[in-house]
């Protein structure tokens, strides 16, 4: 009789493993669509690099609906490339002596000139700004406050530091860029690119095998089946798995799904030609004007830079590439957000990114 009732125990713990993988392999499973698999230049549509990172750089993962200072470097360079902000590199020369035996005496040929990098200076041009979206507009404004008689020296910032108007400017429009975009692309539209009507039915879901866990493990443990306590240790992990990550059990829709591959497509195109050695002047001229774009599919720094050096059209978006590494702007945000003690950790993740509803 006992027996008999593990096997009942085996097989119930088994059918609620099994069961979301059924919902998801009959309802969750990306719609199939026929498309052109022809490979395109030109990007698909005008959606900000930002939100086309979070789409469609790395999938559905644990970090969708995460605004985070990468989203602001990407928002930053993209206003740059449609010329909202102008760079300027301004270098410093210095005279190296190049002799290696110490000497009392040295001629002009002893010393070479060599530059080293002084100012990154940024200036926001006032025009059109009324075009932009609530959250580029909330980025000029953390920008603006780097200000210095009208120009930004995005390496001298830290004196700002002990302005408190300023750090309080920043943080507002920092934390007002995070949820304008937000709200924009995601509080109301994630349904036009993912299938999650199953996310929070899948979450109650979670919380009930984590429930059904404790008591069988406890039984089984009791009655010395160990089998039926690997398997409620199955279900447990199961359960955590579906209240932290539900979202990962969502879809494309058929909408998503097309944009998806119109992406990927753009995406193999620049990726295929940066391979090679030969680069037409069009390509090279086409492509650095998508810079945001392609840094934020994730094509690697180095290749775009090396490649599109040969560009007739070097632009302020690629100088700013080229300059400014992104633990710098990393630095600047986070330096701001802690500078007068006011930062909320309540909003932000482990990682110092925003996450709305986090905490």
């Amino acid at each position: 009789m006992v027996l008999e009732y593990f096997n009942i125990l085996s097989i119930v713990l088994l059918i609620l493993v099994i069961f979301p993988l059924i919902i998801y392999l009959i309802w969750g499973l990306s719609p199939k669509i026929k498309y052109d698999k022809k490979v395109n230049y030109k990007a698909p549509n005008n959606d900000p690099p930002a939100l086309v990172n979070f789409l469609f750089s790395g999938g559905i993962n644990n970090n969708f609906d995460e605004i985070n200072i990468g989203s602001f470097y990407l928002t930053l360079l993209d206003l740059i490339n449609r010329k909202y902000i102008s760079v300027r590199i301004v270098s410093k020369k210095y005279r190296v002596d190049n002799n290696t035996k110490e000497s009392i005496f040295h001629n002009k040929d002893d010393f070479e000139d060599k530059k080293v990098l002084d100012k990154i200076i940024l200036k926001i041009k006032k025009q059109h700004i009324e075009e932009l979206h609530l959250f580029e507009k909330n980025v000029l404004r953390c920008l603006a406050t780097l200000e210095n008689k009208g120009n930004i020296d995005i390496l001298s910032t830290k004196e700002l530091l002990y302005k408190r108007l300023k750090v309080s400017t920043f943080q507002k429009n920092y934390d007002a860029w995070m949820k304008n975009f937000y709200d924009e692309f995601f509080k109301d539209n994630k349904a036009n690119f993912f299938k999650n009507k199953f996310e929070k039915v899948f979450e109650v879901y979670g919380l009930f095998l984590l429930i059904i866990f404790i008591f069988s493990a406890v039984f089984s443990y009791l009655e010395s089946s160990y089998l039926n306590l690997i398997f409620s240790f199955i279900v447990g992990i199961l359960g955590l798995y579906l209240i932290v990550s539900p979202f990962n059990l969502g879809e494309w829709t058929k909408e998503g799904k097309k944009l998806k591959i119109k992406w990927d497509l753009f995406k193999k195109y620049y990726n295929e030609n940066l391979k090679n050695s030969n680069h037409s002047q069009e390509f090279l001229d086409e492509g650095i004007n998508y810079l945001p774009y392609l840094l934020a599919l994730r094509i690697s720094k180095p290749s775009l830079l090396n490649n599109l050096s040969e560009s007739n059209n070097i632009t302020d978006a690629y100088l700013f590439l080229k300059y400014v590494e992104y633990p710098l702007i990393k630095n600047i945000v986070k330096d701001f957000l802690a500078a007068d003690g006011s930062f909320d950790p309540k909003y932000y993740n482990t990682s110092g990114n925003f996450v709305p509803g986090y905490g």
